[in-house]
This record gives structure tokens, sequence and C-alpha cells, in this order.
């Protein structure tokens, strides 16, 4: 039998963090560390060039990209990038809708929470999520988006929105259709959960049950920024918008539903690419984020069975 390792070589390990819990944001109040450092590290990317990958715009890129307007200038010391090829890359009406978008808030949760390191908060933060479904008052934009004061405000939004007024309808936060559906991905124009079946398809075809409502329906709800692919990810409330399409996308395989083969067996091999929390380039194929427990990814959402933390 082998000999056991000596005490001082296993207390020499490094400890594995615990695994990062993203919460309702319902539940945590406006001083509450997750929300006021998110506010914080938008600040401190807001304050980085453009053609930075870690800036906020760039992120936002990412997704879509406005053309040079006065709410997006592009000016002589604050240039776009010579390389844009990261930019418009979101994945829609597609099978990829959600597993793009998981990488894609993966990546940008990492780059804030290196700023929220540096500031000084928690170790353990992670995005929240905003459960409109839960009720009436729960599909009111969460109170901290609507204090002017912060980064998480946006004036152009809504007007009922900004006023923590309701602004959606029960239609528009319904998930009955989404998450009754069994089928991830069927060919179009048949409906399916997760989008029928595509190469890169950054707009244009057949949308998933969930991307259409409560995504999309919300996206449109919410307003400004909110309702267009090109502005969307510079809304702050678009990160827990899309938080919360993810965490569906979790409940639904809780319900006994299956990813598609093809990503579970590795045999589907399209990749994307994305900047990490250093800038360095990295590529995820879908088959890279189908669990959210280890690592890379490293979190679970609190309303998982397996979550008892407070």
């Amino acid at each position: 039998m082998a000999d056991n390792p000596p005490a001082a070589a296993v207390e020499s390990r490094p400890a594995v963090p615990p695994i990062r819990v993203r919460r309702n944001v319902a539940n945590l109040l406006a001083n509450d560390p997750i929300i006021t450092f998110y506010d914080k590290a938008i600040g401190a990317m807001k304050a980085k060039k453009l053609a930075d990958p870690l800036s906020w715009r760039y992120q936002g890129a990412m997704h879509d990209y406005p053309p040079p307007a006065s709410d997006f200038p592009v000016t002589a010391d604050n240039p776009e990038p010579s390389d844009k090829s990261f930019w418009r890359q979101c994945q829609h009406n597609s099978w990829y809708f959600l597993p793009w978008h998981r990488m894609y808030i993966h990546h940008f949760e990492k780059i804030i929470m290196t700023h929220v390191a540096q500031l000084g908060g928690p170790s353990d933060w992670a995005l929240p999520y905003w459960n409109y479904s839960a009720s009436a008052a729960a599909a009111l934009l969460p109170a901290p988006f609507r204090d002017t004061a912060s980064n998480l405000y946006i004036p152009q939004r809504s007007a009922n929105a900004n006023a923590g007024t309701a602004f959606a309808d029960s239609g528009d936060t319904d998930t009955t259709q989404c998450m009754g559906s069994t089928t991830f991905s069927a060919a179009a124009p048949s409906p399916s959960f997760g989008g029928p079946s595509t190469g890169f398809n950054h707009a244009g075809g057949t949308m998933g049950l969930l991307e259409a409502t409560p995504h999309g329906s919300m996206h449109v709800a919410v307003g400004a920024y909110m309702a267009s692919f090109r502005t969307a990810a510079l809304d702050p409330i678009f990160w827990l918008h899309h938080c919360n399409i993810d965490r569906l996308w979790e409940a639904w395989l809780r319900l006994g539903n299956k990813n598609p083969p093809e990503w579970v067996n590795k045999t589907d091999n399209v990749s994307f690419r994305f900047h990490d929390f250093t800038g360095a380039v990295v590529s995820m194929k879908s088959s890279d984020v189908l669990d959210t427990k280890p690592l890379p990814l490293w979190y679970v959402y609190d309303d998982d069975p397996l979550v008892s933390t407070p």
C-alpha cells in the first residue's frame, strides 16, 4: 500500500475556494457588496479606452457595435482598435445562443471580479440575476439600477422602468412555453427550447423559445440600449438579464431535459474567441460550458437544490 504523503505536503496544497453563488438581485440590499462593487467595477471599466479589450465599450462591442454617435464618440485620443474581429459576435436565432452568451458572461464576470478584488471587495463576487418572472414586483427594474448617481443607471431606458413602475406585462416575463419544451434544438421552423442547429449566426432565422420569451421580450420592454443588438450590453442590467436566461437553461436541465448530443460528445467543433480577464485571447466551444460547477466557470445559482448557503 502506498505511503501517505507527509502532513506538510498536504498542508501546502493551495486551498480550493468555495464555489461562487449567483444570487437573485431581489434578495440583495442596495448596499450589498455584490451591488456596490458591481457599480464601482463598471466605473473602472468605463475609464479604459475603447480599444482596450477590458474596457466597458469594447466588451459591449463584442455583442455588437453602435456606429460613432453622440452617445458613443470615437476621438483621436480614444480610437477604435485596429482589429475589430472580436466585435459583433453575439449568437442569436441559433442553438449557440445559450452557450455563446454563457461564455460571454463568464469572461465579463471575471473582468469585473478582477476590479472587485483590486477595490477590496469580496473574493467570491459573482454576477446576480434578475428573476423578473417571479412576481409583478420582481419585474420592476431593480432599485439600484434606478439610482441616478450610479454607474448602473442609464437615462435612456423606458421612463417607467427608471421610475420604478411597471413597464413589462405578464406575457413579457412568461416562461411557461419555453420551460414546457422538451427539445433543445429542432430544425427550423419547428419551435424548440434552445433554437435550431446552425453555424455561426449573428442574426436572422428561427428563434428558440427561451430566446424569444422572456429574453427578447424583456430586451424590448426595458427599451433604449437594451432594445438593440448594437447597444444592449452597454446597459448594466443586460448582464443580470442574461444571467437569468443562463439560470433558466440550468433550471430546464434540472427538469430532466438534455443538451444536444453533439456538444456532449464533443463532435461539434465550432469555437468562439474571447479575451480573458488578463486580455489574453482564448477560445471556447459549447462542450466547455455545459456544466457550470467545474472550473473554469465555477458557479451555481442560489435556487440550485445543491446550494445550502444563505
